[in-house]
């Protein structure tokens, strides 16, 4: 976190806006669900709870700021979008869920009360159908968020959208991918996505673990993958191919940066510690990871939206009692990444190029 700490206090955020279209307010997200969890499993006198808030509020402000919001358009049947509330919401109530109920503050509460409201009257004026990210599409991922963000609330408050989450549940269910039964990654592209499906797989079983279950059988059937023995998650489902994209990362031979490294979280969450392990630890044999001044980074830190998501990924705790029937073999591992890191590397530097221009 040291490095990430100093490179969002610096104004990466700021940069990472000109490359992405929500650069600035995922980077600043994804910053603050991180110090989150790791609160959550941190002594609770330990001196780094105290940092944890600071960096939360800190990244809330950001969030909130004309800044944040100046990349989305405040006039959507959701305000400023469901990428934006989504995500936006979702940190405030993991907060505020860190927070005993007699001690939370009164401006969070109502803040996280009235943005949950108007993320529910919106689905309840879309007819429960999904709500537009941005002006440009609508991606089923940012539903989602949007929807824990209301299962978050009833968990933290007396409960009140049930009826609001199951009503769009059923919409959600009445639009899975007819080929693989999966949530679409867009309403523009029907089929489902590794990056998306990672994320997806993180947060519905706040939703309904039920659905949750199934969704997570068919997840690691057309999309979990191998590529010279190493676990992976492909970007585009078994007996497909496509190009890497703003939402994708990288993608080399057919395995997603994004959906990798996401992966290890939607392992993580449904209790599959072996593969989440083997995620990881082919992350940090395949992301040159340093460590100089206590600032651990990746892919030599010139990537750090990658070092966010690896960052908030690896925060989840993995049963290690539970993985050792899970290996790779070493002797092969070691020899690809020596053998493809300079590929990967120089693929994310033309990646990075690319979205530059």
């Amino acid at each position: 976190m040291n490095f990430l700490k100093k490179e969002i206090h610096s104004g990466k955020a700021e940069e990472l806006q000109q490359i992405f279209p929500e650069g600035f307010v995922f980077f600043n997200v994804i910053y603050g669900l991180t110090w989150c969890e790791f609160i959550n499993k941190t002594e609770i006198n330990s001196p780094l709870i105290e940092e944890g808030f600071t960096e939360i509020d800190w990244a809330i402000k950001q969030v909130n700021s004309q800044k944040g919001k100046e990349a989305f358009n405040k006039n959507l049947t959701l305000e400023y979008g469901a990428f934006y509330q989504g995500w936006t919401t979702l940190l405030l109530g993991k907060k505020l869920s860190l927070v005993n109920q007699n001690q939370r503050r009164t401006i969070d509460i109502e803040s996280f009360q009235l943005k949950c409201e108007k993320i529910a009257n919106a689905y309840s004026t879309n007819e429960f159908s999904y709500l537009s990210s941005y002006s440009s599409g609508t991606w089923q991922a940012d539903n989602i968020i949007c929807l824990a963000t209301l299962a978050l609330y009833d968990k933290l408050f007396a409960p009140k959208y049930q009826k609001v989450i199951r009503k769009c549940m059923n919409y959600v269910e009445s639009d899975l991918d007819a080929n693989t039964g999966l949530i679409p990654h867009s309403v523009d592209e029907k089929s489902p996505r590794g990056s998306s499906q990672s994320l997806i797989n993180v947060f519905l079983p706040e939703i309904d673990s039920i659905l949750a279950r199934q969704v997570y059988i068919k997840y690691k059937k057309h999309f979990l993958d191998r590529r010279l023995g190493l676990v992976a998650i492909r970007e585009f489902p078994k007996g497909h191919a496509g190009v890497s994209d703003i939402d994708s990362g990288p993608v080399i031979w057919n395995v997603g940066g994004v959906a990798s490294i996401v992966g290890i979280k939607a392992m993580a969450v449904h209790k599959d510690f072996r593969i989440a392990r083997s995620l990881r630890n082919n992350i940090e044999g395949l992301g040159f990871p340093i460590i100089i001044n206590q600032q651990k980074k990746y892919f030599f830190g010139t990537f750090p939206m990658a070092d966010a998501f690896i960052a908030w990924a690896n925060v989840m705790q993995i049963d290690e009692q539970q993985t050792l029937s899970e290996t790779n073999n070493r002797a092969t591992f070691i020899l690809i990444t020596f053998s493809i890191n300079a590929i990967v590397v120089s693929l994310l530097y033309l990646f990075w190029i690319r979205k530059m221009n």
